[in-house]
């Protein structure tokens, strides 16, 4: 198969070209190795003396003619072993930024690449371009947007946006939606307002939009991008409620929207199939926790700073993180006897009472343990008298019942009532 390399060069990511400014070098270095291993052949075959050249037509006979048939063979795979090294090389560069199911290399048509651009230019002009702190190459006619401060295309034709930290300043342009490539747009750490485009029908797999100052309510849509894996809209000026249509995003694995002023209850979480890591801390939201008792991923919680109430719901086995600080929680903590992963437990300023019970794995995998600011009654001494603390451990400001042991007291920063 003929492979057109010099075709494939606006196309290649950025760490690709800082290593290859020019993709028919790299084919010229295969085509010199295979050159030399013909050279090496053909000096084998002039040097070997003649009466060599009948023990090397029948190699099988003569036992000095077979060491240096095998000591050529050796170096004939040396060489080719290299050159098959080399084009490993090249097709691992090639695809080592694109993780997808199918590689699709249709080549996209005028009409595509001119509506990249223009899309492209928009966003230029609506986020003040002229004041970022880097826009090398951007608008310079002749110059691909592959080669645009910020943007790379990916060798199967998509798109990827990243201006984090550079100060943009206005709005995202809706037409932002159309570009169908689009793969990644983060754009966290600078100035933009106003709503977030619906991105429905784009290919997008991550979307970081923390740290600026989007406003509105969170676009329904935003669930039905197929191959979403990362949503991170956090510190931001969003409102309203999450979307319902999140309750049913199987795709998802990270999702932030921490540090808005969200309120309404948490959608349900038991349908995602690789969700691993959510955040809603320091919102407004209210409801109880979502059962996540059927999810099978390491999971990562955090809830902390809402008006949460209810009980503590039956958690995955699978739970690592958990932060659930400054809630209305009560209850006990039966829910948390079965975990045996867990390193990082807040449950700080709650309502919780009884006596603090996890299991005893669980108990020696903790690196961090807040639980201070409820009505906890009582530490088992079993767990009490342990050496393996956690690092950090507070169970101050409750309603311990004395005697506690020394262990907890030092600690745990306890005291009895």
């Amino acid at each position: 198969m003929h492979v057109d390399y010099e075709a494939l060069i606006p196309y290649l990511s950025e760490a690709v070209r800082a290593n290859f400014n020019d993709i028919k070098s790299v084919k010229s270095k295969a085509d010199q190795l295979q050159k030399t291993v013909d050279m090496l052949y053909d000096n084998f075959i002039k040097q070997e003396p003649s009466r060599n050249q009948s023990s090397f037509n029948t190699s099988f006979k003569r036992s000095s003619a077979s060491g240096q048939i095998s000591h050529f063979k050796k170096l004939l795979v040396g060489s080719i072993s290299v050159i098959t090294l080399l084009i490993v090389v090249i097709a691992a560069l090639l695809l080592v930024e694109y993780n997808t199911e199918r590689i699709d290399l249709t080549p996209k048509n005028a009409a595509e690449l001119a509506l990249e651009r223009r899309v492209l230019t928009e966003l230029f002009h609506a986020t003040n371009g002229v004041r970022w702190k880097r826009a090398e190459n951007w608008l310079v006619e002749g110059i691909s947007i592959c080669n645009w401060h910020g943007i790379v295309c990916t060798p199967s034709y998509m798109l990827r946006i990243d201006l984090s930290n550079n100060n943009l300043k206005g709005t995202l342009p809706s037409s932002l939606a159309n570009i169908n490539a689009l793969e990644r747009l983060a754009l966290s750490d600078n100035e933009i307002y106003g709503e977030i485009p619906s991105f429905n029908e784009t290919n997008l797999r991550e979307l970081n939009l923390t740290r600026n100052k989007f406003s509105g309510t969170i676009s329904p849509s935003l669930a039905y991008i197929k191959k979403l894996q990362t949503l991170i809209l956090s510190d931001n000026e969003l409102v309203g409620t999450i979307p319902r249509t999140f309750e049913n995003s199987d795709s998802l694995k990270e999702m932030d929207l921490s540090h808005n002023a969200l309120t309404g209850s948490i959608p349900q979480l038991k349908n995602y199939k690789q969700l691993s890591r959510v955040n809603l801390a320091h919102n407004q939201l209210i409801g109880s926790i979502p059962d996540t008792s059927q999810l099978n991923t390491a999971m990562h919680f955090d809830f902390s700073f809402n008006k949460l109430n209810g009980t503590l719901p039956i958690f995955s086995y699978t739970l690592v993180t958990l932060n659930l600080e400054h809630n209305k929680l009560t209850g006990d903590f039966a829910a948390l006897r079965d975990i045996v992963y867990l390193t990082h437990l807040q449950l700080s300023n709650n309502e919780f009472t009884g006596e603090f019970a996890i299991s005893t794995l669980a108990w020696h995998s903790l690196q961090y343990l807040n639980i201070s600011s409820n009505h906890i009654t009582r530490i088992p001494r079993d767990k009490a008298d342990e050496n393996s603390w956690p690092l950090i451990c507070d169970a101050s400001n409750n309603n311990l019942a004395c005697p506690i042991s020394n262990q907890t007291a030092i600690y745990c920063r306890a005291n009895c009532a």
